[in-house]
């Protein structure tokens, strides 16, 4: 189980997540099909971390990374009706960490 401490920390909540590489192009392929998506939570989950893992690394534009990981993050709240305390990130890192120890 997941503790939210634990979770926040994007080296935890991350640690089972594929590659960047591997996971961007997920988004982008998902992205295509979204109207027909069965389940727009895990493209929303997956598109807000992965871009999280972007803006993290330090290895791009951070201020473009950090913009498009708060939005998707944005859209996981909303769908998720969250009333959450946490920040935008925080909430997608938790999330992930549970999300990913199911898969």
């Amino acid at each position: 189980m997941v503790t939210d401490n634990i979770a926040e920390d994007p080296g935890s909540a991350y640690a089972l997540a594929p590659s960047i590489i591997r996971e961007i192009t997920w988004v982008f392929a998902t992205a295509r099909n979204f109207g027909r998506l069965t389940d727009p939570r895990q493209y929303w989950l997956r598109k807000a971390a992965v871009f999280d893992r972007i803006a993290l690394s330090g290895q791009c534009v951070v201020t473009d990374a950090n913009a498009a990981a708060e939005e998707a993050a944005g859209h996981l709240i909303e769908h998720d009706r969250a009333g959450t305390t946490d920040g935008l990130r925080e909430y997608v890192r938790r999330e992930y960490a549970r999300w990913s120890a199911t898969q």
